[in-house]
């Protein structure tokens, strides 16, 4: 089973219509730095942090495969091993906001009236130059370790060496040590210092369950569409779709937990420097998407696929995997958005929809072509024949 040379690759019709709609993004983008910077900044710091998600998370899942000695995604690998190549477009767009849009973050005004929320250790993390330079460090850390899981993976498919698997092995083991610490610091800082007077120490794992939950549906979602080509009809089953799904399960009622987690206490311990932030996502119109999130990104998901048959079918998962990346953005939505926006509540116009068109053409048409660009399946890899004939 050779797909080498398999020719991955969306149709005509459909690759126009994705650069369409990169150009439409970018267009509405450069427009709304002009015409209205506040929206057009806080939705490039959205749509950048999740496609940064969505490159860290395919990293992440190769972490957890290499490091449990997992062999049942094995012939999925390509698909997150693709996914890391979003990172280095997703931190382009976090480092434009970070150093052209300063005034997005509060605790950047250097006026007598908010240096009341610099104090202590906070003024000190939230130095403007110590600031860029970490997020630069997680950036360049991140994308350093992301691709040398995906160089060795590729290397051992050449050589048949798996010497590179074991040392998959050293750098899954450091990937998940260095960014389980930096990239819930980078939550703190490039989302949660939004709002530099409320603190959670929840929110940067709340994060990193959304990111794997939105990889796991990616990776749905890319499998499904390579069987039906054709590629993946004798290496995707049923019991790698039901793992996908209890494990889109699993993690989308972790994030819950942690959802309900963070609401409980901040409600039980009733701290105004706390409450703020739901004080202001539970007014007016923000409310009814405060709870639409949850529903998205758990109830429906969850007891949509309670059902063994529902896990093991590629429609069903599908539509689920594509709710819960739609939960993904509403989430982000509701951590970026709502300091921008004020009591004013939510507005989704042409900043948002157009600009979401060109990040969504812009991961498709990278994705695809990073899978084009390698043999699609790991043949040399030891536990490849395991994946193959996986029984849950």
């Amino acid at each position: 089973m050779n797909l080498a040379n398999a020719n991955i690759e969306f149709s005509t019709l459909a690759r126009r219509l994705l650069q369409a709609m990169v150009l439409v993004g970018l267009g509405t983008m450069v427009l709304g730095f002009f015409v209205n910077p506040d929206r057009a900044f806080a939705n490039l710091l959205l749509l950048s942090f999740g496609i940064v998600g969505l490159g860290l998370g395919g990293g992440l899942f190769l972490t957890t495969q290499y490091l449990s000695g997992a062999g049942w995604a094995t012939a999925l690998r390509r698909i997150p091993e693709a996914m890391v190549t979003l990172l280095p477009v997703g931190a382009v767009g976090i480092l434009i906001v970070l150093i052209l849009r300063p005034s997005l973050y509060p605790w950047t005004d250097p006026s007598p009236a908010l240096q009341h929320l610099m104090v202590g250790f906070k003024g000190v993390w939230l130095d403007r130059p110590f600031f860029l330079g970490r997020a630069v460090f997680y950036l360049v850390v991140w994308i350093f370790l992301a691709r040398a899981l995906v160089s060795n993976s590729v290397r051992q498919d050449a050589d048949g060496n798996l010497l590179h698997s074991v040392r998959n092995g050293r750098v899954a083991a450091a990937f998940a040590v260095l960014v389980a610490l930096t990239f819930c610091a980078a939550s703190f800082d490039w989302i949660m210092s939004l709002e530099p007077e409320w603190f959670s120490t929840i929110f940067g794992l709340y994060n990193v369950a959304g990111v794997f939950v939105a990889t796991l549906a990616m990776i749905t979602i890319y499998a499904v569409w390579l069987q039906r080509r054709g590629e993946f009809r004798d290496v995707l089953s049923g019991e790698h779709l039901h793992d996908l799904g209890k494990l889109m399960m699993g993690m989308s009622t972790f994030w819950a937990y942690l959802w309900f987690s963070q609401y409980m206490l901040i409600w039980y311990s009733n701290m105004p420097e706390e409450t703020g932030y739901y004080v202001l996502r539970k007014s007016g119109s923000w409310s009814s998407l405060f709870l639409l999130n949850l529903i998205v990104n758990w109830a429906l998901p969850f007891f949509t696929l309670l059902p063994v048959q529902c896990k093991r079918s590629p429609a069903v998962m599908v539509k689920v995997a594509v709710l819960l990346l739609v939960g993904r953005w509403l989430d982000l939505y509701l951590m970026v958005m709502p300091p921008v926006l004020g009591f004013s509540g939510p507005r989704i116009g042409v900043w948002e929809i157009g600009m979401l068109l060109g990040a969504i053409g812009a991961v498709a048409l990278l994705v695809t072509r990073q899978l084009a660009s390698a043999p699609l399946l790991p043949e040399r890899d030891p536990r490849f024949q395991q994946s193959l004939h996986y029984h849950s």
